[in-house]
């Protein structure tokens, strides 16, 4: 079973922070990511998206569905 998590931060430098974080939890074996991706929005109103990680069959899955919410995203 999979499952998304999506967390918002307010401060690029934490998002950041917080993605190492897990990245080093994983290379520990404490935790099993497929993807990890910090999404961004500029000035003008465009979203980013950085990708960490290797992508299995399984994450092009997952970064098919980000991709799809992206029209969607929140001010």
């Amino acid at each position: 079973m999979s499952n998304l998590v999506v967390v918002g931060f307010d401060d690029l430098n934490k998002a950041a922070e917080v993605r190492l974080k897990l990245q080093k939890l994983q290379s520990e074996y404490l935790l099993d990511l497929a993807d990890v991706v910090v999404a961004v929005k500029d000035e003008k109103g465009m979203v980013k998206l950085h990708h960490a990680g290797n992508l299995t069959a399984e994450a092009v899955v997952s970064e098919g569905f980000c991709g799809s919410l992206m029209p969607g995203f929140p001010d």
